[in-house]
């Protein structure tokens, strides 16, 4: 990761989140009407707020919509965060002639909550990726022949991924279960439906 720089308005809104969650975001990108901050794993929860309530705050003082995604040091894992709420099944990352390119395999019926609308938070999950670890792009590969209720039961760990022979990188030989980073109880089940709404 290189020197993030960051402009006068991505510095007004990096305070106001800060002075409305108590967080202090790692990082803030705008599309269009559009606002996405990036967060460490341990902040999520404070920064969404009991049942969203502290988000909420956030977009409506910024009259705009806003995306909340959570920071990985793992490439895959943060992968994984950035299109949350959608279903990975897995994330491979590769070397090309372009740069690295990250692609997660999602079901069908989760596209919609991968991109979000307009694709604006694909757009900034783009932005963070390529802030944060070189990502050139994410491609998102729909899988319209598996139904959603399939393989949701594995668990995500560490050795579930493999070498990728073509590029020496490392890429995810099982899905994510969403479960396995919710934590504790209802309040994060709520969390989840409300931090990219």
């Amino acid at each position: 990761m290189g020197t993030i720089k960051w402009g006068a308005d991505e510095i007004k809104n990096m305070t106001l989140f800060e002075i409305l969650t108590g967080v202090s975001a790692m990082d803030c990108v705008s599309v269009g009407d559009a606002t996405g901050f990036l967060v460490e794993e341990n902040d999520m929860g404070m920064a969404i707020g009991k049942n969203g309530e502290t988000i909420d705050k956030v977009r409506d003082k910024l009259g705009k919509q806003v995306f909340l995604m959570q920071h990985s040091q793992d490439m895959q894992k943060f992968i994984i965060y950035a299109l949350h709420p959608a279903y990975v099944k897995s994330v491979r990352i590769s070397d090309t002639r372009k740069g690295k390119i990250a692609s997660a395999d999602i079901s069908k019926e989760d596209y919609r909550k991968a991109v979000g609308e307009g694709n604006k938070k694909l757009a900034i999950a783009k932005l963070f990726a390529h802030r944060m670890f070189d990502i050139e792009d994410i491609i998102i590969k729909a899988d319209m022949s598996e139904m959603p209720h399939q393989h949701r039961n594995v668990s995500f760990r560490q050795n579930n991924f493999k070498r990728d022979d073509s590029s020496g990188k490392e890429r995810s030989e099982r899905p994510f279960d969403s479960r396995d980073r919710r934590g504790k109880g209802d309040r994060s089940r709520e969390r989840d439906r409300k931090f990219n709404r």
